[in-house]
């Protein structure tokens, strides 16, 4: 399956127009924020995002000024993660990765 940013249900609503936006958006939704972040020129400065991409566990790290990069998981604890490279300034796509992991 394709990996995918889900909201929950106050940011969907809250990415809405007219009363159904403004309810969200006054219950919690996010959309309002991070437009108005967005607009302000700020961008995420730390994320880190686990998911399994063909049965491998994968970590993709972001830390400001770098970019995305990215790695796989061994399935033994004693083991160290394996970097996989990085993706500069685009999140990296879940079908990229996958490729990258069958070609290794």
């Amino acid at each position: 399956p394709q990996f995918r940013d889900v909201d929950d249900t106050l940011d969907f609503l809250a990415k809405k127009t007219g009363l159904l936006g403004s309810i969200g958006g006054f219950l919690g939704g996010k959309a309002a924020f991070t437009n108005s972040m967005d607009s302000l020129g700020f961008e995420e400065t730390f994320s880190l995002q686990e998911f399994v991409v063909t049965g491998t566990q994968v970590r993709i790290f972001k830390a400001y000024p770098f970019g995305w990069r990215i790695f796989a998981l061994s399935d033994r604890d004693d083991e160290p993660a394996i970097s996989l490279g990085s993706s500069g300034a685009d999140r990296p796509d879940y079908n990229v990765i996958a490729e990258v992991l069958e070609a290794n």
